[in-house]
């Protein structure tokens, strides 16, 4: 069999699940494949040296400050992508992230059986509020352009059972619940440095972005008792954007440049707060389960795949931010149940491995493999 070459597409190699996932695939699917990251030159933000510096990349176009450019780099893409097509009649291209996504009518159809779709978000309602999408227009015609795109004949794929229920319920067809979860690297996310700390310390995720729900962590700090707050020692924020030091005595700033940082930082934490609204999966709870972390995270719905309530977390509602006081304060008044968070977490992650994500990934593009090879031999 010819050694295919797969495209995994995103439009930035920001800090983020989605790209976090394609990084791990590329770099484990080298030895079977030929792998690379293809991104348009819209971007100097990257992971890290850590992470990128594990996969091939190929960045399209000259870089581009203003919207202009950014689209003529993504028809650059599309361009290239439809010239290695038809070049090369055994790759095979990965996309994932929305717009990039909404925008893959542009691959001639007759490419179509070679598109793969990876769907990590609830797609459609992703820009609803404004944020990164400002105008209604612009949504509506986003929305317009990936609702055209769910009825494409790709092989679809999904990171949650939530993200499968929206695409079913947007597009209002059926493909196969094809679930691949992404997974943790245990040699890096685990609670071996540890040690014994009698301080207690929060750590969050902070995001400028209103869904990740930083606001509602900060008015749940508000209600929270003062001899409580008195009982911790830092509270880590850990973030790649430029967010604004928030009215927290204890509040400490961290910007990692490497995933081995972030463990650090974990690894100092008792408790782990996640405030996303949604999430299609959300890996920073399960690898700070996997640091020994006690979590608190809103019932995110992606979350579920892992996340059971009172068992390796407390689960609150969305936006709810006196739940969330509510669990923090239980959490920290009630040492075994930290312990008890902790210990299940460590044990839940373990369920869920890098290795299981490239292998059943790879059994999917198996079946691209032998249609594509049917296909190439058929006169």
């Amino acid at each position: 069999m010819p050694k295919f070459t797969i495209i995994f597409v995103t439009p930035s190699l920001k800090a983020g699940g989605g790209n976090r996932v394609f990084i791990e695939l590329a770099s484990r699917l080298k030895g079977n494949f030929y792998t690379t990251i293809l991104r348009p030159n819209n971007s100097i933000n990257h992971i890290g040296s850590y992470e990128s510096s594990r996969v091939d990349q190929t960045v399209v176009g000259s870089y581009a400050k203003t919207f202009l450019g950014k689209i003529i780099n993504v028809f650059f893409l599309f361009s290239k992508l439809n010239q290695r097509f038809k070049n090369d009649p055994f790759t095979i291209v990965v996309i994932s992230e929305p717009i990039i996504s909404s925008l893959s009518f542009l691959i001639k159809s007759r490419y179509s059986n070679r598109v793969m779709r990876f769907i990590q978000a609830d797609d459609y309602n992703l820009y609803n509020d404004g944020y990164v999408l400002k105008f209604r227009s612009i949504v509506y015609i986003y929305k317009l352009f990936c609702k055209s795109v769910f009825k494409k004949q790709y092989i679809h794929l999904f990171n949650s059972r939530f993200t499968y229920d929206r695409f079913v319920a947007v597009s209002k067809r059926f493909v196969p619940c094809e679930i691949i979860h992404p997974g943790i690297d245990t040699n890096i996310f685990n609670a071996k440095h540890r040690g014994v700390n009698t301080d207690i310390n929060l750590c969050l995720f902070a995001r400028k972005h209103p869904m990740k729900g930083f606001d509602d962590f900060t008015r749940a700090w508000n209600l929270l008792p003062e001899d409580l707050k008195q009982t911790i020692s830092h509270v880590y924020i850990v973030t790649q954007d430029k967010i604004d030091s928030p009215t927290i005595r204890q509040a400490i700033i961290v910007n990692p440049s490497s995933d081995k940082e972030i463990v650090e930082t974990l690894n100092k934490s008792q408790i782990f707060i996640s405030t996303s609204w949604w999430e299609g999966f959300s890996l920073p709870p399960l690898e700070a389960m996997a640091c020994g972390c006690a979590v608190i995270s809103s019932n995110s719905k992606g979350i579920l795949e892992y996340a059971v309530d009172d068992e390796n977390c407390l689960l609150y509602c969305p936006k709810n931010y006196n739940q969330l006081a509510e669990k923090l304060c239980l959490l920290l008044r009630d040492d075994e149940l930290r312990e008890k968070l902790s210990s299940s977490g460590i044990n839940t992650a373990k369920n869920f491995s890098w290795a299981n994500t490239s292998d059943q990934f790879e059994q999917k593009v198996a079946i691209y493999q032998r249609n594509i090879l049917k296909a190439f031999k058929t006169p």
